[in-house]
């Protein structure tokens, strides 16, 4: 079956086009029968996962270079996707609170919270090099030359998070050989991980400008990290 095309429960294909497009670089699809797929804001943001979508308006990055931004805060405005649209989700509802329900947690205990609500077991604070981290063990990678290794992961978490998300990404044990390593922008950083357990790489693998939102960050930070794996 071509790939512009879907199948009809009655066996036939429509001749609809497949759009792809993204959300906080999460890939999402529509079908469409022109050279756009026509969808509400509202249900971009529900196809994205950000809900209720009252609390986020989309940002639609264009231009050559995805270089402008243009802000669509009606839920009920139409968007003429386009194949390899790119959008961030922002949100704009009420500050997350702890489940004390008093006090608003950042840094370092937030994304230890977020992660645990998604059922990832995170050890920490630890303290190194002047800044909080969290380790998240066995993480198996999705693809990419890494494919099926397990790794551990360190995180420097801001204090502010998730306001601001953390920068690159540290990875025990090292995998890529030193004479490699320039060319992938992957760096030793002793000073900052001599703290924490094990040996370590830092790659430089930041969220990209533009594209975070404190909320669902620790989801976000996950569907990032896949993307770094099986992008190397």
């Amino acid at each position: 079956m071509d790939t512009n095309e879907c199948e009809r429960p009655d066996g036939h294909h429509d001749k609809r086009r497949k759009i792809e497009f993204t959300v906080d670089i999460e890939p999402l699809v529509a079908w469409t029968e022109g050279h756009t797929a026509e969808l509400k804001v509202k249900e971009i943001l529900d196809l994205s996962g950000n809900q209720p979508a009252e609390h986020y308006y989309l940002v639609e990055f264009t231009g050559e270079g995805h270089e402008h931004r243009e802000k669509h805060e009606k839920l009920d405005e139409t968007l003429h996707v386009k194949e390899h649209a790119r959008f961030a989700a922002i949100y704009i509802g009420c500050t997350p609170v702890s489940d004390k329900g008093f006090e608003v947690e950042l840094g370092v205990k937030r994304l230890k919270g977020e992660f645990e609500a998604l059922g990832i077991a995170c050890e920490g604070p630890l303290n190194s090099g002047g800044l909080e981290w969290l380790l998240l063990r066995n993480y198996p990678v999705p693809g990419g030359r890494c494919a099926g290794q397990v790794l551990h992961l360190a995180v420097a978490v801001p204090a502010d998070f998730p306001q601001t998300p953390p920068g690159g990404l540290y990875i025990s044990p090292k995998l890529i050989p030193d004479p490699e390593m320039p060319g992938l922008n992957i760096q030793h950083r002793p000073a900052e991980t001599g703290g924490l357990p094990g040996e370590w790489q830092y790659w430089s693998r930041p969220v990209p400008p533009g594209t975070w939102t404190p909320a669902n960050a620790a989801r976000r930070l996950l569907t990032h990290w896949n993307a770094v794996m099986m992008n190397v």
